[in-house]
C-alpha cells in the first residue's frame, strides 16, 4: 500500500479524522480504511508510502505499526510531523541494532525533536554520545549511522574504518565537543583545527573552501598541512582562505591554455602539480592569488583600493591617572592600505591582506595605542571587528595575546561602542 504524505494529511482533514488518537490513525491507514485521493503533491514533501514499502512481509509492517502506536501512546505525536516519521522508519528499519526494547522508554520532554533524539539513544546507545550525533535522525549521509552505532557502543571515534578522513588521538578528543549544532563532517573539522591551535571562527572560514569538500583521504592529506599553515599565521584575514585554496587547487590541478597563433592554444600540465606548503609565506600567496583572479577578468584595474568608507563607529580614546602618570588609550579605526602596511610593520604580521575585505565591507581593522604623560606613543593591540559589530580578532606583536590590563580597556572599548565580544576571543 502506498500513501503520499500530502495525500495523507488532506484525506485526515476532509475526512474529520484529524482529531483521531495518532495511534488510531495508524490502524485506519494500515488497515486501508482512510482512502486517499487525487491530491497533488508539493515539490519536497516527505512521502509515507517509503515506509510501508521498506517492510518487505507483512509481521514486518505489523511489527513497525505496533512500534509507533506505543510511541503515540506515550504521547509523541508525530504524525503530522514528515521527518519524525522518517527518523521513526529508520530506526525500525535497525530494529536488529536495538540494545534495548522500545517499551523500556519514557517520555522526559513535550518536544517532538528531544523525543526522537531520546528514542535513539534509548534503542542504540549503551553509552553517552556527542549531542551532535542526534542530529543524524534528520539529516544523514551513508557513514553517520554506523558511526552512531560504533560511538553508542562506547568506542572511539579514531577505530570506525568508515570514517572518510583519519583523525588522531587528541582530534578525537575534540571531535566529541563540536557545537551540538555541527553535522558529524562538521564535527571532524572542528577536531582537526582546535587540535591545531585554531577556534571555531577559524573552524567556520574552512566550511566555506574547498577543503570542507575534500572526498577522500588522499585529498585530506593534501589539504592538512594548508590549514595548519593558515591557523598559525598571526591576525589571519579568515575572508582570504577561501580565494587562497582556489589558488592553491589551481596551481596544483588546472591545466594551462597558451596562446600560439591564429587561435590556437598550446595546453601545459599545471603549474605545481606537486604543491607543498612548506617554505611558502601567505603574502607571496596573495599577490599571486590577486594576479590569477585578474588574469581571470576578476580584479580591477586599479588593484588594492588605497581608501575605503569606515564602519559607522566612532573612535574612542579614554584616560587614566593625572600628570606623569597619566596614561589615554585611543581606538583608531584604520581606513588605508599605508596604515595597515604600519601596522602590520610595527606588530610583524599580515594585516595589510585586509585591504580589500574593508574596502568591500566585510572587515574593519582598528589599532589600540597608548600615550604617556610625555606624548610618547606605544601600539598595543590590533582589533578586527566585523559588520554585526563583534571584536572577532584581538593580537598584539607576534600574535600574543592581549594582558589583563589591556582586556580591561579593550572591554570599556566594547562597552562604550555597543560591541560584542566573540567567545573565542581569548586574553591572558
Amino acid at each position: 500500500m502506498e500513501i503520499n504524505y500530502d495525500k495523507y494529511l488532506v484525506t485526515l482533514k476532509s475526512a474529520n479524522l484529524y482529531k483521531k488518537k495518532p495511534h488510531k490513525l495508524m490502524e485506519m491507514i494500515y488497515s486501508g480504511s482512510i482512502p486517499t485521493r487525487n491530491f497533488p503533491s508539493s515539490s519536497g514533501a516527505y512521502e509515507l508510502d517509503g515506509i510501508f514499502r521498506s517492510s518487505k512481509s507483512s509481521e514486518n509492517k505489523t511489527d513497525f505499526l505496533r512500534f509507533l502506536t506505543f510511541l503515540s501512546k506515550k504521547g509523541v505525536n508525530m504524525l503530522d510531523d514528515g521527518l519524525a516519521v522518517r527518523a521513526l522508519s529508520l530506526m525500525h528499519q535497525f530494529k536488529r541494532d536495538w540494545v534495548r526494547d522500545v517499551s523500556t522508554w519514557n517520555r522526559n520532554t513535550y518536544n517532538l525533536d528531544r523525543q526522537i533524539k531520546s528514542i535513539g539513544r534509548h534503542l542504540f546507545c549503551k553509552y553517552p554520545i556527542p549531542k551532535f550525533m542526534d542530529n543524524i535522525w534528520f539529516k544523514s549521509s551513508n557513514w553517520d549511522f554506523p558511526l552512531y552505532l560504533h560511538l553508542g557502543k562506547g568506542e572511539s571515534p579514531r577505530t570506525f574504518d568508515a570514517l572518510p578522513v583519519p583523525i588522531t588521538k587528541r582530534e578525537s578528543h575534540y571531535f566529541q565537543l563540536a557545537p551540538d549544532d555541527y553535522t558529524p563532517m562538521e564535527a571532524i573539522l572542528w577536531g582537526k583545527v582546535l587540535s591545531f591551535g585554531g577556534d571555531e571562527r577559524l573552524v567556520r572560514a574552512f566550511m566555506e573552501t574547498r577543503i570542507f569538500r575534500a572526498t577522500n583521504k588522499k585529498e585530506w592529506e593534501f589539504w592538512e598541512p594548508i590549514m595548519k599553515f593558515f591557523v598559525e599565521q598571526p591576525l589571519l584575514d579568515i575572508h582570504v582562505i577561501s580565494p587562497v585554496c582556489d589558488y592553491i587547487s589551481h596551481l596544483k590541478n588546472d591545466f594551462r591554455r597558451i596562446p600560439v597563433a591564429g587561435g590556437v592554444f598550446r595546453v601545459l600540465p599545471p603549474e605545481f602539480p606537486n604543491f607543498k606548503i612548506n617554505g611558502r609565506t601567505l603574502p607571496a600567496l596573495i599577490r599571486g592569488m590577486e594576479a590569477w583572479h585578474k588574469e581571470l577578468g576578476k580584479g580591477t584595474k586599479e588593484g588594492v583600493p588605497k581608501r575605503w568608507e569606515p564602519f559607522l563607529i566612532d573612535d574612542y580614546s579614554v584616560t587614566f591617572g593625572k600628570e606623569e602618570n597619566r596614561r589615554t588609550y585611543t581606538f583608531t579605526q584604520l581606513l588605508t592600505v599605508s596604515a595597515l602596511r604600519a601596522e602590520g610593520r610595527t606588530h610583524g604580521h599580515c594585516v595589510a591582506g585586509y585591504a580589500n575585505s574593508c574596502n568591500s565591507g566585510r572587515t574593519s581593522i582598528w589599532s589600540m595605542c597608548v600615550e604617556d604623560a610625555f606624548a610618547r606613543i606605544k601600539n598595543l593591540l590590533t582589533i578586527e571587528v566585523s559588520p554585526q559589530k563583534r571584536i572577532v580578532q584581538c593580537r598584539g606583536t607576534g600574535n600574543r595575546l592581549a594582558n589583563a590590563n589591556e582586556w580591561r580597556i579593550v572591554e570599556r572599548f566594547a562597552f562604550e561602542r555597543k560591541l560584542d565580544i566573540d567567545r573565542w576571543v581569548h586574553h591572558e
